[in-house]
């Protein structure tokens, strides 16, 4: 018992070592908050859009579906104010 849970352990490490590397795939960048966010939820709530202000330009994403984001020029004006 006491080998399985070393080994357990010794492959959760190894594995959570992977996925730790992969989150950050460019190295001495500086890490930036968007200036402004807002979620907008639909009726059945699924999926809600999400507005995104990065240097004063806006992008829309449907946040739960892990899909690109979208530029619309249209709410620069939001991510101005």
């Amino acid at each position: 018992m006491r080998k399985f849970i070393v080994l357990a352990t010794l492959i959760a490490s190894i594995v959570l070592t992977g996925c730790q590397q992969q989150l950050r795939d460019l190295e001495d960048v500086p890490i930036v908050e968007p200036e402004k966010t807002e979620l907008f939820v639909n009726i059945d709530a699924h999926p809600n859009l999400h507005v995104v202000c990065l240097h004063g330009i806006a992008f829309v994403t449907a946040n739960r579906d892990y899909k690109p984001w979208n530029r619309e020029p249209d709410l620069d004006k939001v991510c101005a104010s």
